[in-house]
Formats: structure tokens, sequence, C-alpha cells
């Protein structure tokens, strides 16, 4: 594996998506089952489609900060499937009202899932928080842009293989999307 993460610079425009939204307790777990139960009845080429999440208020909306992966704060979520060819042009998919999707430039990198609470389990939390330690060095070296998220607002691009959709658990990989401007 690289010892320095791959930062690169993506301009998304135009693109549209059908979301599953949910404000509860653990509601990133709800709203990708929600989406998976749903791609599972309606999309046979869902290994090949690009999936996105964002807590439109942050993770931690009381600005308490993350401790573990066995915090369970309520805040809103959005689970979101890129649309394709003339599926974008439809008010319509599925069932689903089609949407914009977030728009704009951002810092993609994929994120190692590395790190691990005190009871040995996965915290993908503190991996998206480690990972943003390379957008942090990227813009150190980097002119001409900056970042664009005052909130601290993110997105998590979750990579699934077919084991996912059928058993759930972790996805195979996740990417870390930060919003960025020219300055």
């Amino acid at each position: 594996m690289n010892e320095t993460a791959i930062v690169k610079i993506e301009e998304h425009r135009n693109e549209k998506v059908v979301c599953f939204t949910v404000d509860c307790v653990d509601p990133e777990n709800e709203a990708w089952h929600q989406m998976s139960e749903w791609c599972k009845e309606n999309v046979p080429d869902r290994t090949a489609r690009r999936y996105v999440g964002v807590a439109s208020s942050g993770h931690h909306p009381q600005g308490v900060e993350h401790q573990n992966a066995s915090e369970h704060v309520r805040h809103p979520y959005k689970a979101m499937m890129y649309l394709i060819g003339d599926e974008c042009s439809r008010k319509e998919f599925c069932g689903l009202k089609v949407e914009d999707a977030p728009s704009g430039l951002f810092l993609v990198s994929d994120v190692t899932l590395n790190q691990f609470d005190e009871n040995e389990n996965m915290d993908i939390a503190l991996c998206l928080v480690k990972a943003s330690e390379a957008f942090v060095e990227f813009m150190k070296n980097t002119a001409g842009y900056e970042f664009d998220c005052p909130a601290g607002i993110f997105y998590e691009e979750h990579i699934f293989s077919e084991r996912w959709f059928q058993n759930g658990g972790v996805p195979d990989g996740f990417r870390m999307w930060v919003p960025i401007i020219k300055k």
C-alpha cells in the first residue's frame, strides 16, 4: 500500500442522483440499508454505480467531537446513487425523485480502513479523520485552491460489491470528497 494517500481534484457538474434521506440515531446504517433494498429490486447494474453519502449538518451537529465507533448520535444523513445515461433526464427513476448531485470542485482520496476503537472494532469515522490529514497536506502544497467546507461537511463515496448488497456490513472501500474552490 502507498504510504502517502493519492489526492486528486475532481469537478462534478450536472449529474443526477436518487436519494434516501433519514434523520435518526445511526442514520448511515438506515439510509444505506434502504438504498440496498431498493437497489436489489430495481437496479441490475448496482455494482457499477457510484454511491455517495453526506451528513448535511455534520455527523455531530451539536459540536461534540467524535470519540469512537460505538457513539450513537441522531443526525440527518443522505445516501445517493448516481444515475447514468437517459436516467438523468427523467423526473423519476424506479419510483424515486431524480435530484441534482453534489456539484463543484472536490479533493478526492481513497480512505484506508486501518483505524480501530478500543474494542478492536473498525472505526470508519476515525479512518475518515485520518484520511483528512492527507487533504490538509495536499492543500499546503497546492496553490490556487482553498477548502470550501466551513461547517466541516464532506462527502463519503461508498464502493459496494455484490457481497455487500446481499449481506451488508462494511463497504469494500471508501473515498472521501472535500469541497474546494479556486482562489
